[in-house]
């Protein structure tokens, strides 16, 4: 995904996400998880794998499932030939921010990279001492304009 491409619609001034634009924990939520979607992050294992919680779990728009763990093994040199991680462009829509408890928010938004829509929704956590925030659930699911009841 390209800088221009990477959006937050409505995330700070959006009516229906009231309040985000107030809370700083929400923003620095929306700017790590729109850093993770830039094909140059999701290319460098390290910088991905920064943002996960040692307890991951995604469930993909595939259907596979994953862990911090596979992840790491599907972005190591040895298979990245096997692999374009993130190189094609998603545009991002309909981004809201929801502080579900003190060190725990919810995001949801659309992507759409042309060929493919998908509803994802993510949970982060912020980490106890550290103050961290870490990406520890994620789920995608694939949509048709036709089925899209939102």
């Amino acid at each position: 995904m390209t800088a221009d491409t990477l959006r937050e619609p409505g995330s700070h001034d959006d009516p229906d996400n009231p309040g985000s634009h107030d809370d700083p924990d929400l923003a620095e939520v929306v700017a790590r998880e729109l850093r993770m979607l830039r094909p140059e992050v999701r290319r460098d294992p390290a910088a991905l794998l920064r943002d996960l919680h040692p307890e991951f779990h995604e469930i993909g728009a595939s259907g596979r499932l994953w862990d911090r763990a596979s992840v790491a093994t599907v972005l190591s040199p040895a298979s990245a030939s096997s692999h374009d991680a993130g190189d094609a462009p998603s545009r991002v829509t309909a981004m809201t921010a929801t502080r579900l408890a003190p060190d725990l928010v919810h995001l949801r938004w659309d992507t759409d990279d042309g060929d493919r829509t998908v509803h994802r929704a993510s949970l982060w956590r912020r980490e106890p001492g550290s103050g961290e925030w870490l990406l520890w659930f994620h789920q995608g699911t694939p949509y048709t304009s036709d089925d899209d009841t939102t």
